[in-house]
């Protein structure tokens, strides 16, 4: 059983999807965050996988997907952090693990360092990692008054195919309702506030001191041909997160959620019951 709905977070109003679980007694509520320029769509493929065992949400971060778009949100990886654990705490969601894509992994670890009594652990693919923040240069000329016109010029110019081409390993794969999906919200007149939001606001992702103090244990699952990013930010991860896993898949790219998602779940399947059930028994 699937559920649609909205709910208000952080001043801003947020999509979200409830799957309930076919199994009278899930062990886990997993929460799924989803990449840049993507939204809960990213995981149609595997939520019914997950299903089986576990009691699934998914939400469309502020910005993205059908969530609500503008420049009110402050559009930094801290906030959406407390976003996401607001949403936790306002759905009243335990036993929780996060599964971030992308830009939604690096989300996960803020989280998992800032309230990491609110998670059990947490499932990284293909997360984002060792970014510094924008240059200042370009954080200052998100404030001048033409900023939203070269935001909106970039926008009539983005060619969704073209960028979902780079996150595939086959290509074949996208087809018109990928397109469609993923195109709409960059049609909304807002969308250049989040994208210049995020130019302003984006911190660095977490450095190797901060990773070190995550104590969760945490999955990692990457594609072998992700040219994204690379399946070597993958490795150094799991060097400097301490209770990490690393599970490679080959031929997949960025989008191996898409491309091998039996996979992913019989990974995500393998850690739950052998790591993380294990170790709470």
């Amino acid at each position: 059983m699937t559920n649609c709905s909205r709910t208000l977070l952080m001043g801003g109003e947020v999509y979200y999807e409830y799957h309930r679980s076919f199994s009278s007694s899930p062990a886990y509520t997993i929460v799924l965050i989803h990449g840049f320029l993507a939204c809960t769509y990213t995981f149609k493929k595997l939520v019914p996988f997950l299903q089986k065992n576990y009691d699934v949400y998914a939400l469309d971060l502020l910005g993205f997907g059908q969530s609500e778009k503008g420049s009110r949100f402050r559009y930094s990886y801290r906030n959406y952090a407390l976003l996401v654990t607001e949403f936790i705490s306002k759905m009243r969601l335990q036993e929780v693990i996060l599964l971030g894509h992308s830009m939604g992994g690096q989300i996960a670890l803020h989280m998992a360092l800032a309230s990491p009594e609110s998670v059990k652990g947490m499932i990284l693919v293909g997360a984002s990692g060792y970014l510094s923040k924008a240059h200042p240069l370009a954080r200052a000329a998100s404030y001048l008054p033409l900023a939203r016109l070269w935001v909106k010029w970039w926008i009539t110019r983005f060619k969704v195919k073209d960028v979902l081409a780079t996150t595939f390993y086959d290509p074949s794969l996208i087809d018109e309702e990928m397109m469609e999906v993923y195109s709409k919200p960059v049609r909304d007149a807002n969308f250049c506030d989040t994208l210049i939001g995020l130019l302003r606001y984006r911190e660095g992702d977490l450095c190797q001191e901060e990773l070190g103090r995550i104590k969760l244990p945490c999955l990692l699952i990457w594609g072998e041909e992700d040219q994204i990013v690379p399946l070597r930010k993958g490795i150094r991860l799991r060097q400097d997160l301490p209770h990490s896993t690393l599970v490679s898949l080959p031929n997949a790219g960025h989008q191996v959620i898409e491309e091998k998602t039996r996979e992913v779940y019989s990974a995500i399947e393998e850690w739950l019951k052998n790591k993380i059930l294990k170790e709470e028994k």
